[in-house]
């Protein structure tokens, strides 16, 4: 009978027992952190790696209720009150830069961020304009801090020499955009201070700004919670929805649903002209929006970054290559609202160069159609292309270009003639080619209407005594004619000029030497037509004047 009676106060003094380690451990509570036991684990080596005292690991056991220490089954959850485990300091690393950002270091001068930095308590991080950095924590959280931001580090700690970070920032001004990785804890915080709140998250993707000034600061939820202190007064704010704190009030009494998504569905894929242009439909009740561009689908770098009033988007260049734009409608309070993505292309160099003619819807009477444009400092040579358009004008002159020119030659100068043609509207452009052999994008498309002039054959001259005159062919239909009598081929010596009505002109005879001729037909006073080919005509010395009788008498006097 006796060892029964042993038996039983034996369990009985192993419950006191058990229960004494409860009382001297504290009961559980919901903000201990559960870790999950892996194979081969016992409680000796959690202890070790996690606690701030090898002396504690007995009160674990009795905390969890765990009968053999050395032989937990994998999977086992464990709560272990956080003031047991490990507190040590950590880092945050950069994972991306884009353009310059400083790094302030008490007691050391300002430098720039480089890839090798390690983030410590107290350091300054200035991000500069159109650049940005993505910053990593242990935990697995990422925050992208984006242009013309300083974020100063508060606290950055490791918990139970495992990857979880308890944080405190400051964003002195700018914005940043947290991804943060579920809470183990609700003690675990991921705090951002700004100069007016403190935005606490245990899990979500959210975004938080500094207006300049610091007079307002805008927060936007994308997914999870995010919890709004100001004053003493706290706001709630889940997925989809936003809120502004300001100086001069309190916290709102309710949170805003942020705007829809821009629709970015109809953007070109490609941009080939600068300055960038792109033209959105914002949805209603936006008052503008903000627009990133980024290298990387993931915007994990932001090299430009611009709010507008309205819906266009304008950035005077980016470097050919491949991008992906992100923009937000912005509301009346200055919200930003859901992303929306496009990727595109920059291929815009070598730049074209600007027609000088043909210009845009021009009339041109020539005998060829001339061409000119600007030089351009990257030009090996250029491309000429025209294309005969329909007598209405109305197609769309992108379209015209899809189709094979009548001309697509190469020249080397900036200016060239591109033969007679019948009469018609035309569309030309003209592309640069580089040292490369890459060709740029065409120049703007010039619609213009060709008209032949009126080809003047040659005039013939004859000679008398006192008279030269000129004949040249009759042009039907022409009753008036335009000519110059110069001392040089480029008639900056014009000696006579005047109008005729037939095509016969009669001059008191030159004196000998070399003289230039040209004319041209005048059967549209608005749009007169071009001088014909410039003639030389050679006078020669006539018998009748003083020169002349000179070299008669000397020859019958030999």
């Amino acid at each position: 009978m006796c060892r029964p009676v042993f038996y039983e106060a034996c369990m009985h003094l192993r419950v006191v027992w058990w229960c004494l380690l409860l009382l001297l451990s504290g009961a559980a509570s919901a903000e201990d952190f559960v870790y999950s036991v892996r194979p081969g684990e016992h409680l000796w080596g959690i202890s070790e790696r996690m606690l701030r005292s090898r002396g504690l690991w007995l009160r674990l056991q009795s905390l969890n209720q765990i009968e053999n220490p050395y032989r937990i089954p994998p999977g086992t959850r464990i709560r272990i009150p956080l003031h047991w485990l490990k507190l040590d300091p950590d880092v945050a690393r950069p994972l991306q830069m884009d353009g310059q950002s400083q790094l302030l270091r008490p007691d050391e001068q300002a430098r720039l961020l480089t890839m090798d930095d390690e983030l410590r308590v107290n350091d300054v991080l200035h991000v500069g304009e159109d650049s940005s950095v993505l910053l990593a924590f242990a935990d697995g959280s990422e925050m992208l801090v984006r242009p013309n931001s300083q974020l100063q580090f508060d606290r950055i700690t490791r918990v139970g020499g495992q990857a979880m970070v308890d944080t405190s920032m400051r964003l002195l001004q700018g914005a940043v955009e947290p991804t943060v990785t579920p809470r183990q804890s609700p003690s675990l915080k991921f705090d951002v201070h700004t100069p007016i709140g403190l935005t606490s998250v245990r899990g979500t993707q959210y975004r938080i700004a500094a207006e300049p000034g610091s007079l307002r600061v805008r927060a936007e939820v994308l997914k999870g919670e995010v919890v709004l202190v100001h004053d003493g007064a706290e706001l709630a704010v889940v997925a989809g929805q936003g809120a502004v704190l300001s100086t001069s009030g309190s916290v709102p009494p309710r949170a805003t649903e942020l705007l829809p998504a821009v629709d970015v569905s109809g953007l070109p894929r490609q941009l080939r002209y600068l300055p960038l242009r792109l033209q959105m439909a914002l949805p209603s009740g936006a008052q503008g929006m903000e627009v990133q561009i980024s290298r990387s689908e993931d915007f994990s770098g932001i090299v430009s970054e611009r709010s507008f009033a309205d819906g266009e988007w304008r950035l005077g260049s980016l470097p050919d290559g491949h991008y992906w734009l992100r923009v937000r409608a912005i509301d009346p309070s200055g919200l930003r609202g859901f992303d929306a993505v496009h990727g595109f292309e920059v291929a815009a160099r070598p730049e074209p160069p600007i027609v000088l003619s043909p210009t845009m819807d021009s009339r041109v009477r020539a005998m060829s159609i001339p061409a000119e444009w600007t030089r351009s400092a990257d030009a090996a040579s250029y491309r000429v292309r025209l294309w005969r358009q329909h007598p209405s004008g109305s197609e769309d002159l992108s379209e015209i270009m899809l189709t094979t020119p009548i001309i697509d030659q190469g020249e080397k100068s900036s200016q060239v003639k591109l033969g007679s043609h019948s009469a018609g509207r035309y569309v030309m452009s003209i592309a640069t080619i580089d040292a490369a052999g890459r060709e740029g994008p065409p120049s703007l498309p010039q619609s213009f209407r060709f008209e032949p002039a009126p080809t003047i054959g040659a005039a013939q001259s004859a000679f008398s005594a006192r008279e030269l005159i000129l004949r040249w062919p009759a042009v039907p239909g022409v009753q008036r004619y335009a000519y110059q009598w110069g001392a040089d081929a480029d008639f900056d010596q014009v000696i006579l000029e005047g109008e005729l009505h037939e095509p016969v002109l009669k001059l008191p005879r030159p004196r000998r030497g070399i003289y230039y001729f040209r004319v041209r037909v005048l059967d549209d006073p608005e749009f007169p037509a071009p001088f014909s080919a410039t003639q030389e005509i050679v006078v020669p010395m006539s018998w009748h004047s003083a020169g002349g009788v000179a070299i008669l008498l000397g020859i019958l006097l030999l």
